[in-house]
């Protein structure tokens, strides 16, 4: 089974590409910003590839549609791809930052882009003032390896830091020896969606890091029609192979093999699964969810998600499964408050150090923060470009975005 060229290859530079405060590797599929990281879909990443590699130059659609696709497709699949980017990159159309349209033409990539060395997971000043959230995701880490799988959801308000709170932890892990991490997220608003996109995203990532042929040759043997999801993973012969073993790809198969993969799985080494905005999960997302909390065989197994609690509708299928996860004890559940004015003050000491941060700078970011640490992070980008003047005070170092 040889793994197949990314459905980005050829299209770019191997390089990662910087842009204002964001990042892209398109090898990963990971966008870097301030608030986070966010692994796009495969033809969002291969269309944000494409336009960064000729920034500043109209592309026509077609030209898209042909380097991307490699096949006609309509325009309305090209637009849910710039809509989901211009989501990550909080990008509006009528008053374009990044992507800007030409009408009746194509796209053009505004901003000027540089080649550079991809960062690192958020810097360490980006999670100050959450060492007690981390305590208790390592509590969950130890009970999971231990035998207990676990659940845990990560709540909060838009802006509190969940996606940074979770990039950081799945740092913390991917550090440590014989882990199996898979990270992956839901797409709100995206009608072409697919069933189990989060789960997929995590299965691949797995396969992509060191040690994934391991995990390659678990799912062709206990999770065939979830590995025939991946085609990226695979050579053409394997393909052809694999599609006379995964003849049924109905969700209650699916269900039982991607939970027996990931036993399969947790038996050589801890399994962990970082899971992000699942309030927008699909359904059978959700009900996978449900089904890997309540299996009764212990596993090394633990899934972290974070979802958005402010406006969470009652009718939606995850809150739906949530509420019944809760009810019945079968998950954990952090909520992630504002950061304390303490909290606010290690986060301005990270990103002004060696500099001290005044108690009158303090005050005034928890203020007009509100503790939220997105806000803080723009603050904070605002006063080392010069574009935000809260109080004298030294700029942020370079380095910190």
């Amino acid at each position: 089974m040889d793994a197949s060229e990314s459905s980005t290859e050829g299209l770019v530079a191997p390089t990662p590409f910087c842009f204002a405060e964001y990042c892209f590797d398109a090898s990963s599929r990971l966008l870097t910003s301030p608030s986070g990281t966010v692994q796009l879909r495969p033809k969002t990443a291969g269309v944000l590839a494409y336009l960064l590699g000729r920034a500043g130059a109209v592309v026509s659609k077609s030209r898209l549609i042909g380097a991307v696709w490699g096949e006609a497709v309509g325009d309305d699949a090209l637009a849910v791809c710039v809509n989901e980017l211009r989501r990550a990159l909080h990008d509006v159309p009528h008053a374009p930052r990044f992507i800007a349209t030409a009408h009746g033409v194509g796209y053009r990539f505004v901003v000027p882009v540089s080649v550079g060395v991809l960062p690192g997971r958020p810097d360490a000043s980006l999670v100050a003032g959450r060492s007690a959230e981390l305590g208790r995701m390592d509590e969950w880490w130890s009970q999971a390896t231990a035998g207990t799988r676990r659940v845990g959801f990560v709540a909060g308000e838009t802006g509190a830091g969940k996606s940074v709170l979770l990039g950081a932890y799945a740092a913390r892990v991917a550090d440590r020896p014989d882990v199996f991490l898979g990270e992956g997220r839901s797409i709100a608003q995206a009608s072409d969606s697919e069933a189990f996109l989060p789960f997929l995203d995590a299965f691949e990532a797995i396969c992509r890091r060191p040690g994934g042929n391991a995990a390659i040759e678990v799912l062709w043997t206990h999770a065939p029609s979830w590995l025939l999801q991946l085609p990226g993973l695979l050579s053409d012969d394997a393909i052809t192979r694999l599609r006379a073993r995964a003849s049924d790809g109905s969700p209650a198969r699916m269900l039982r093999e991607g939970a027996g993969a990931l036993e399969t799985l947790a038996a050589r080494g801890p399994v962990v699964l970082v899971l992000d905005d699942l309030h927008a999960a699909d359904p059978a997302t959700c009900e996978m969810l449900a089904f890997l909390a309540r299996r009764p065989a212990r596993a090394r197994l633990l899934v972290i998600g974070a979802y958005c609690d402010d406006g969470l509708p009652r009718w939606s299928p995850f809150a739906a499964v949530l509420e019944a996860l809760r009810k019945s004890m079968a998950c954990e559940h952090l909520d992630l408050a504002p950061l304390t004015r303490e909290g606010v003050r290690e986060f301005v000491a990270g990103c002004l150090a060696p500099v001290e941060p005044t108690p009158d700078l303090v005050d005034s970011l928890h203020r007009r923060s509100g503790g939220r640490v997105l806000h803080l992070a723009r603050l904070m980008r605002g006063m080392h470009e010069g574009a935000v003047r809260v109080i004298d005070q030294p700029s942020p170092r370079p380095g910190v975005r």
